[in-house]
């Protein structure tokens, strides 16, 4: 039986319930320093237990993964934009050095 979590760990698998972020992070692929991004920035559904620890339900996770992937599906040219908006970034800092060279 797992002290950190709420849930015993036999219990909670069973249950299909993720105890931390390196868990929830595993799960969807990512770290648990980017699990942790997602649900401050981006609404992963995750919860808190009573001892402060982060746990989430697999099919919230999946769930939540599909509209995310659909989302991106409806905006095809979001790394195009991204790529751009870093070159605009880029321009602007080399700009600014010139100007401070100056």
């Amino acid at each position: 039986m797992s002290t950190k979590g709420i849930f015993p760990n036999e219990f909670s698998h069973g249950l299909g319930i993720l105890q931390g972020w390196k868990e929830i992070g595993r799960h969807i692929g990512r770290s648990g320093r980017t699990a942790r991004r997602w649900y401050d920035k981006q609404n992963m559904p995750v919860r808190y237990n009573l001892a402060g620890r982060p746990f989430a339900f697999k099919f919230e996770l999946e769930k939540w993964l599909l509209l995310v992937d659909q989302y991106l599906r409806k905006e095809p040219d979001w790394k195009e934009r991204q790529k751009q908006h870093a070159a605009m970034m880029r321009a602007r800092k080399e700009e600014k050095r010139k100007q401070e060279a100056n």
